[in-house]
């Protein structure tokens, strides 16, 4: 079947997050799917974060989610994901999204301009805990990048 066929809709959001954690770990060109597979898998539930799926913990990785999107080394296409995550109503997914995001800002710290979306919609969010995250994200927005910081 191979990586892209896993990601097809058809599949369990399981199985189309374990290809996504596949294409970024092979260095595999990051598509519209693989970004759909992960965001979809993380709003069907904890799927990337190692939780139980019908009684089998997922052993492939220890933080799929983190390894997905920091191995991407592609800092823009993960901004994305972060920001499809921390726009979802769902608390947990949206605390997920700004969680990554300040992770991969670490790693990327260069990325600023695709990372201030992602600043936007958390600073938006209708939780004041998930609005909490947005000065943690402001927190590492370089110096010559403050008079752009989202308010």
């Amino acid at each position: 079947m191979g990586l892209s066929g896993a990601l097809a809709s058809r599949h369990t959001p399981a199985v189309r997050a374990a290809a996504a954690w596949g294409v970024a770990q092979a260095g595999l060109p990051w598509t519209t799917e693989v970004t759909t597979a992960v965001a979809e898998a993380r709003e069907h539930g904890d799927v990337l974060n190692g939780d139980l799926i019908e009684g089998e913990q997922w052993r492939w990785s220890d933080n799929p989610l983190a390894e997905t999107l920091i191995v991407m080394a592609d800092p823009v296409r993960a901004a994305e994901i972060c920001l499809r995550l921390a726009q979802s109503e769902d608390e947990d997914t949206a605390e997920c999204g700004a969680v990554a995001a300040a992770s991969l800002w670490e790693e990327h710290p260069h990325a600023y301009p695709a990372f201030a979306p992602v600043i936007a919609a958390i600073r938006a969010h209708r939780d004041i805990h998930i609005r909490s995250y947005a000065d943690d994200l402001d927190a590492l927005t370089p110096e010559d990048e403050g008079d752009r910081t989202v308010h």
